[in-house]
């Protein structure tokens, strides 16, 4: 009995330690794999929507100006991935808080507001890694605690409706260890109808989600560390993947 006991437990072993080999390897090798692991399983907690047909035309003569609030919670994540000779680093954030304003009908027309990131927020895998991530070579987030995109427009053909999905881009200023540039990015945006179903999951409002990403380029940013190391362990350009879930106000 003892013997098979021992065989079950070194066999629980091996089969843990394959395990977290497949697993690193798929996160050095396909970080989106990574990310659908992380998706999977926070499904409890995931809104998904089948999108519907395309969201109508943008109606210039009417108006429905909505506030939307972004809180840190399980429905938004901020990450970015690192591919650099020595080392591939994924990182995400859910320390996400701001407001938008935006016309349904027309986001041309208005669309305004702010997005703050806790910088502290990210996490890598590594606690030691995520310690020096945060000091002065690199984050520095005890001089610059928070990163900021201000939002000034949006261009798009489409309305935002609930149960539709729109396509467009959101222009604004990115503000980054203490530098501010401007940047435009692609996005797709998700009006969800609260339901019934969600509200056992503690949503009871309307959600706005937003998907997009763009390419960073950290040596703008005066980094030491990344200056020191000449991106053999952090690329010079991270890419920056973010989903954004705001109730309605």
């Amino acid at each position: 009995m003892r013997n098979k006991i021992l065989f079950l437990v070194l066999g629980a072993l091996l089969g843990a330690g394959a395990f977290g080999i497949v697993w690193y390897t798929s996160l050095r090798t396909d970080p989106q794999h990574y990310l659908d692991l992380i998706a999977q399983a926070e499904k409890r907690c995931k809104v998904t929507e089948t999108a519907g047909d395309p969201a109508p035309a943008i109606d210039s003569n009417s108006s429905q100006v909505q506030a939307f609030v972004f809180k840190p919670s399980a429905l938004t994540v901020v990450s970015f991935f690192s591919r650099a000779p020595l080392e591939d680093i994924l990182g995400t954030n859910k320390e996400v808080s701001g407001e938008l304003v935006i016309d349904l009908r027309n986001p041309n027309v208005k669309a305004e507001g702010r997005l703050t990131l806790a910088m502290s927020g990210f996490m890598t895998g590594i606690e030691l890694r995520d310690d020096h991530l945060r000091d002065t070579k690199f984050l520095d987030v005890a001089t610059y605690p928070n990163a900021t995109f201000e939002i000034t427009g949006v261009e798009t053909d489409q309305q935002i409706v609930l149960g539709k999905t729109s396509t467009g881009t959101i222009s604004g200023n990115f503000t980054f260890r203490g530098k501010t540039l401007p940047m435009t990015m692609p996005v797709t945006v998700t009006y969800v109808l609260a339901t019934p179903e969600l509200e056992k999951i503690y949503i009871d409002s309307n959600l706005l989600v937003i998907d997009g990403s763009f390419d960073l380029d950290l040596t703008q940013y005066g980094m030491p560390g990344l200056e020191r190391i000449g991106g053999k362990k952090v690329s010079e350009t991270v890419q920056i993947t973010l989903k954004l879930a705001a109730t309605e106000k």
